[in-house]
C-alpha cells in the first residue's frame, strides 16, 4: 500500500472517530503528494465541513469538479455552499446539475440515493420559487394570464415548464411552413356548429353500419410486397377499422350511400 493510499485510510478512520483535525491533516497531505481524485477531496471536503473550515471545504470541492465536473457528491456540496451564502439562483443550478448527472435508481450507491433526493427536492423548491418570482413580477408590469395576450401567455408556460412544445412530427410527410399551433381555437371554425348539428343524423346512420361489423376493415393493411411492420398492434387488427365514405381522393360509392346525411353534413 502506498503512503497516500494509507493516508486515505487513515483519514477515513480519523472521521469514523471524530478526530476531523486529525483527518483534515491525513486528507491534505494526501492531496499534496498528487491525489486529485475523489476518495482524496471529498474526505478533506467533509473533515473541513465538520470542522467549519468553509473556505477548505469549497477550496476542495472546487477542486474535485474541475477534475470530476460529474461528481454527484461534489455537485451536491457545492449547492449546500451556495444555498447556504444565499445564492439560490446558483445553488439551484448546481442540484440540478446533480440531479441529471444521476446514474439510473438501480446503479445508483445506497448512501448517495438520500442526498441525490434531497437535491431533487431542492429543485423542485427552487423551481416553485423563480416561478412565482416571474408571475409576481408580470403581473406588477400589468400582466393578467386572464385577459392579455394567450400566446404570451403559453410563452411565460413553457418557459416556466408548465406546459411543452409541440412540433409536427408526421411519420411519413413533412409539409413545410405549417403554424406550430398546439390547439385551434374553436373560434376559428364556424362551420363546426352547422356540423354538430347534424349529431344524431351521423350517429344513426353509424349505428346502421355497425350492424353489419364486415362492413369495415382494418385501418392498416398488410402488404405482401412490403416487409411487415407491426404499427404498434394495429396491422390487420379488426379492433383498428374504418368504414370509408371517401379513399384515395375518391367517394367509396357503396359506402357513401349507405351514409348521404353524413356526407351531406361534411
Amino acid at each position: 500500500m502506498s503512503t497516500t493510499d494509507s493516508d486515505l485510510q487513515a483519514g477515513a478512520e480519523a472521521l469514523r472517530h471524530g478526530d476531523a483535525g486529525k483527518a483534515r491533516e491525513l486528507f491534505a497531505r494526501a492531496v499534496a503528494a498528487g491525489r486529485n481524485d475523489a476518495p482524496a477531496l471529498l474526505g478533506l471536503a467533509h473533515a473541513c465541513r465538520t470542522l467549519n473550515d468553509e473556505a477548505g471545504k469549497i477550496a476542495a470541492i472546487d477542486r474535485l469538479l474541475a477534475a470530476e465536473p460529474r461528481n454527484l457528491r461534489a455537485l451536491i456540496l457545492k449547492a449546500d455552499h451556495l444555498a447556504a451564502s444565499g445564492d439560490a439562483r446558483s445553488a439551484s443550478s448546481f442540484y440540478l446539475a446533480a440531479v441529471r448527472a444521476a446514474p439510473p435508481p438501480n446503479e445508483l450507491p445506497p448512501e448517495v440515493a438520500p442526498e441525490l433526493n434531497r437535491a431533487q427536492q431542492m429543485c423542485e423548491r427552487y423551481a416553485a420559487q423563480y416561478q412565482s418570482y416571474i408571475i409576481e413580477q408580470l403581473a406588477a408590469k400589468g400582466f393578467d394570464q386572464a385577459k392579455s395576450s394567450r400566446r404570451f401567455a403559453q410563452a411565460v408556460d413553457i418557459a416556466l415548464g408548465k406546459k411543452k412544445i409541440f412540433l409536427q412530427e408526421p411519420r411519413y410527410f413533412y409539409f413545410p411552413e405549417l403554424p406550430q399551433i398546439q390547439f385551434y381555437e374553436r373560434s376559428h371554425f364556424p362551420w363546426f356548429d352547422e356540423l354538430e348539428r347534424a349529431t344524431d343524423d351521423i350517429r344513426a346512420e353509424l349505428l346502421e353500419v355497425l350492424k353489419e361489423p364486415e362492413a369495415f376493415a382494418p385501418y392498416v393493411q398488410g402488404d405482401p410486397n412490403r416487409p411487415r411492420k407491426e404499427e404498434a398492434g394495429m396491422l390487420n387488427n379488426p379492433a383498428w377499422s374504418a368504414f370509408y365514405l371517401w379513399k384515395n381522393g375518391e367517394p367509396v360509392a357503396k359506402n357513401a350511400a349507405r351514409c348521404p346525411r353524413t356526407l351531406q353534413a361534411l
